[in-house]
């Protein structure tokens, strides 16, 4: 059985294409340029926060704990002498994605498959930061005010 609308416009402009509605999810910000947020396990462009330049990232290999554990696992299952063997494979460790222009490190990616964005690390420690000089200010001022009192 076949619906037809009832107005006269056509069914394919009052319908949503899956694909319009696959597009709100996806984080791209320029046409083949995505977020820092959906940076995965290879170089890809994207717009950096600090120099605002839309660039594809450096890769850099590090290792990481699924480095450390498949270098475990080696060397008990193989032999203590081969544990460095995942040290010197790249697939076993995380990558650092720089900006390609200012050389300013954006995000990790973990073999997890979990990523950690750089700016929010950053940005994190400075509000730790702001915090911590708070409290100090505040206690000074509570001190200054109990030798006021005395």
């Amino acid at each position: 059985m076949s619906f037809a609308p009832t107005s006269g416009t056509p069914a394919s402009s009052t319908s949503t294409p899956a694909s319009d509605a696959s597009a709100s999810t996806t984080a791209v910000c320029a046409p083949g340029v995505i977020e820092v947020s959906s940076l995965g396990s290879h170089a890809a462009p994207v717009r950096c926060p600090h120099c605002a330049a839309t660039a594809v990232t450096r890769v850099e290999y590090s290792a990481g704990r699924t480095t450390r554990v498949c270098a475990v696992a080696t060397s008990l299952l193989l032999s203590p002498a081969a544990g460095f063997v995942p040290y010197l494979i790249d697939g076993t460790k995380d990558k650092k994605h720089f900006c390609g222009s200012c050389g300013t490190l954006l995000a990790v990616w973990h073999r997890s498959g979990r990523l950690e964005i750089a700016a929010e690390k950053a940005r994190d420690g400075e509000e730790k930061e702001q915090n911590g000089a708070l409290m100090e200010q505040m206690l000074t001022l509570a001190l200054v005010q109990e030798g006021a009192e005395s």
